[in-house]
């Protein structure tokens, strides 16, 4: 009757490596392409929901965390490859993560005090690389080395409490991402094509946190909620001590925060 208590934890963790790899192989297609491609696509939803009630002293809460370190890399290292085709090594990583977090106390009798709290956290640390080291590359076609990453981070939170002396509710919503996004053509790597030949590098996130705290009491109540977003990607595009020919197209080097257009 006196004291109620009431917690809940979730915790999910996304934690894979995915390669696609030639090293030290040679590769020949006449008419035909190549193609080499890491990707990871992954949803997770996470909730935990805290109840507690009492006459006197109610205390709920709730914490709900999503972790993803992901390696994604597709690369060609001391190799040859000659396609009559297109040759493409692409590492994509997409994911969508959500984690959705309560906590609701009641005190009913005279000279209750409830607190209600909800902490709902998603973490992103990835690394999607793309890269030709030491590889001799030549198409009929195109040659597209490309790290694509594109992320979805929700995280909804509620704190409420209501008691007749003092209610305190509160919620804090996070999201933070701090990956590594590149494709690269390094170590006296020598690519020809007779079509276009792309180096990209692109990022997409897309964050959402919703935070809400609610109180209820006569005499003393406060609702408090907060949000915040850290971002700090590394993107990058490069060629560096390699030669990179098209004799019919162009040569495109590309990095950003979101999907070339060209």
């Amino acid at each position: 009757k006196d004291t109620g208590l009431g917690g809940a934890i979730a915790v999910s963790t996304v934690d894979n490596d995915v390669v696609a790899a030639v090293e030290g192989s040679i590769l020949r297609t006449t008419t035909g392409s190549f193609s080499g491609k890491a990707k990871e696509t992954g949803v997770v939803v996470s909730m935990a929901v805290a109840g507690a009630g009492s006459e006197k002293t109610a205390i709920a809460g709730s914490v709900v965390m999503n972790l993803f370190i992901n390696n994604i890399d597709a690369h060609i290292t001391d190799s040859t490859i000659t396609a009559g085709g297109a040759v493409a090594l692409n590492a994509e990583d997409l994911e969508v993560s959500v984690a959705l977090a309560g906590g609701v106390a009641i005190a009913a009798k005279t000279g209750g005090s409830a607190v209600g709290a909800a902490v709902g956290v998603n973490l992103v640390f990835n690394s999607v690389t793309a890269v030709a080291d030491t590889a001799i590359i030549s198409s009929g076609s195109t040659i597209d080395i490309s790290a694509v990453s594109q992320e979805v981070l929700v995280s909804v939170t509620i704190g409420g409490a209501g008691g007749e002396k003092f209610a305190l509710g509160g919620s804090i919503s996070v999201g933070v991402t701090m990956s590594t996004v590149e494709a690269k053509v390094v170590g006296t790597s020598d690519l020809d094509a007779t079509g276009d030949v792309k180096i990209n590098a692109n990022d997409s996130t897309t964050v959402v946190l919703v935070a809400g705290g609610f109180a209820g009491s006569g005499k003393t109540a406060i609702g408090v909620a907060a949000s915040t977003v850290y971002e700090q990607n590394t993107i990058l595009a490069n060629i560096d001590a390699s030669s990179v020919t098209s004799t019919g197209g162009k040569v495109s080097v590309i990095s950003g925060i979101a999907p070339p257009t060209t």
